[in-house]
This record gives C-alpha cells, sequence and structure tokens, in this order.
C-alpha cells in the first residue's frame, strides 16, 4: 500500500498543489534505491532517492503554484 496526500489551496489567480509523499510498502524486487516522481502539469518535483530498500518512508512534501485559467 502506498500513502500519498494531495491539497488544493486558492488564492485569488493563483493555485497552490501541495503533494506529501509519505511511504511505500513491499515494493516488488530486492536491492532497490526508490524514488518517487510527482507531475503536476508540466513541473515534476522527486523525493529523495532511499538506498537498498522496498519499504521507502519518505514524508517528504512538494508544493507547487500555478496561475488560474480563466475562460
Amino acid at each position: 500500500m502506498n500513502h500519498l496526500s494531495i491539497k488544493l489551496f486558492l488564492y485569488g489567480l493563483f493555485i497552490q498543489v501541495s503533494v506529501t509523499v509519505i511511504e511505500a510498502r513491499q515494493l516488488a524486487g530486492v536491492n532497490m534505491d526508490p524514488v518517487v516522481c510527482v507531475q503536476v502539469g508540466d513541473q515534476k518535483r522527486y523525493t529523495s532517492v532511499k538506498e537498498s530498500t522496498n519499504c521507502p518512508y519518505y514524508n517528504e512534501v512538494s508544493s507547487t503554484v500555478f496561475k488560474r485559467q480563466t475562460f
């Protein structure tokens, strides 16, 4: 089971997207160096690499601010 939390905040003309990557459990394989890529729109953020584990614990937050589109 993987754990992820997503929050959206609206500030007038801007939207802040915050993603918290908490952990992954029982990933397939052994002697792994897992990393998580979070992509929101065209922007990518990466967690730190956890060495030699198939049950990484991250608890890392990534935030991105976007300008809202008006229609």
